[in-house]
């Protein structure tokens, strides 16, 4: 058995064991954590120097790429693009002015049209007002001839039968050839020589040179030369009954 001193003895070498393993394990965890926080501050160093280098090689990748990209590649790539819209929008133009001009072209033509239709209207017009009045003074001057001729047929054969009433015979030749002079521009040439064939027959018979029948073979061929000129074929008399004799 231990007396008290060594058990004394021994318990203080244990406390010193205690102490010196307690020292010991101390230093070791603080050696540990020491070295866990140098391993964890090295990963971390580690992981930011690869993060600040992949950082890097990504700028300057892209700084790279960037000054090896080919400006006219660029350019090209533009003109792909705004060549179409650029001709698309000249086209447009183009045609948006030919339809414009087009269109003047068919408004003046137009124009032109509706003038010259305008013009030819007013000269058919003027035309037929004047062919109108021009018909007009035909009649009239034919009606007062075949008045005259009415009255000389009758003058003339009264004078043949009667030298007495050769005076008015030959009034009425007179009255006649003045209104044959004053209607010559109405008459047809025809017509004008058969109406003077008429009035030289009837002088002639007035003056007793020809038979009453030659007078009334001029009287007839003048008649039908007027009615054929006036397609009156079918008007036996003017304004004097006598004319259908």
């Amino acid at each position: 058995m231990f007396d008290a001193e060594q058990a004394a003895e021994i318990n203080r070498l244990i406390e010193e064991k205690k102490g010196e393993y307690a020292a010991s394990a101390t230093a070791a965890v603080s050696a540990a954590i020491i070295d866990g926080r140098v391993a964890l501050m090295s990963k971390v160093d580690t992981a930011v120097k690869e993060a600040i280098s992949a950082n890097q090689s990504i700028v300057l990748a892209t700084v790279q790429s960037a000054k090896s990209e080919n400006p006219k590649g660029r350019l090209f790539e533009w003109a792909k693009i705004l060549v179409p819209v650029i001709v698309t929008a000249l086209l447009g133009v183009l045609v948006w002015r030919w339809q414009h001009a087009a269109e003047d072209r068919s408004r003046v033509k137009q124009s032109e049209l509706e003038a010259k239709i305008d013009q030819n209207a007013e000269f058919l017009k003027a035309k037929l007002a004047l062919n109108q009045e021009y018909f007009k003074r035909k009649m009239d001057a034919l009606q007062e001839i075949w008045k005259q001729m009415a009255l000389v047929y009758a003058d003339a054969n009264t004078a043949y039968q009667n030298p007495n009433e050769m005076t008015k015979a030959l009034n009425s030749l007179g009255k006649l050839s003045e209104s044959l002079e004053a209607s010559k521009l109405y008459l047809g040439d025809d017509t004008y020589a058969a109406l003077n064939d008429f009035w030289a027959a009837a002088r002639d018979l007035t003056l007793k040179q020809i038979k009453p029948a030659k007078l009334e073979e001029k009287r007839a061929t003048a008649k039908a030369k007027v009615y054929h000129e006036l397609g009156l074929s079918e008007i036996n008399t003017l304004s004097n009954p006598s004319l259908s004799r």
